[in-house]
């Protein structure tokens, strides 16, 4: 007789393929006028969030999309908590 069964959530049963992050930073940055790839947003999946945002806008092509679109803020201030809408 089955007890009990634990499941991880978090993309076992809810999210296969752990979807929630992707469009999470996808929609995060594109509220900044900025397209990520899947494939750039997983490569650092597994940081916490406020780590993998800071690393994303290292990445020369990001860091250009932001200073473009908005020049008054530095990328230094562009993971601040005040402005990133999946701050932790």
């Amino acid at each position: 007789m089955i007890e009990a069964i634990v499941l991880d959530w978090a993309g076992t049963t809810v999210d296969y393929g752990s979807r929630a992050p992707i469009i999470a930073f996808k929609n995060a940055f594109a509220h900044f006028s900025i397209d990520l790839s899947e494939a750039t947003i997983r490569q650092d999946i597994g940081l916490d969030k406020m780590t993998h945002v800071r690393k994303l806008l290292q990445e020369p092509e990001i860091s250009g999309s932001w200073e473009a679109n908005h020049p008054t803020i530095p990328l230094t201030h562009a993971a601040e908590k005040n402005l990133c809408p999946i701050s932790t």
